[in-house]
């Protein structure tokens, strides 16, 4: 399965760690969401639903956030969108299975 990753609103300097099985770990570091598009960073990365699952997790060192979320195992692609809640305490993920909109 292709997943696009986008980490969307409330970033401001934080790095980010995404773990998913059958993946080396990817570290993003000092994301800052840019006004104008309400986009800090997008990645597509390749998933193998046999090596344990479609379960991604996020985390934020800075403010000791992560969440894991369980991906679609009956889709070619899907789409991650990553926002830092307006007061910085929790992490929103929304999975949907067609490109997020950018101005």
């Amino acid at each position: 399965m292709q997943l696009v990753v986008d980490l969307q609103e409330g970033f401001d300097g934080e790095d980010v760690l995404i773990r998913a099985p059958g993946v080396e770990p990817i570290r993003l570091a000092g994301l800052r969401t840019r006004m104008q598009t309400g986009l800090a960073h997008s990645l597509s990365i390749q998933l193998d639903g046999a090596a344990g699952g479609r379960t991604l997790s996020v985390v934020v060192p800075a403010l000791a956030l992560s969440q894991a979320v369980a991906l679609p195992v009956d889709v070619p692609a899907a789409w991650l969108g990553i926002s830092l809640a307006r007061e910085r305490d929790a992490l929103e993920l929304r999975i949907q299975d067609t490109p997020f909109g950018y101005v």
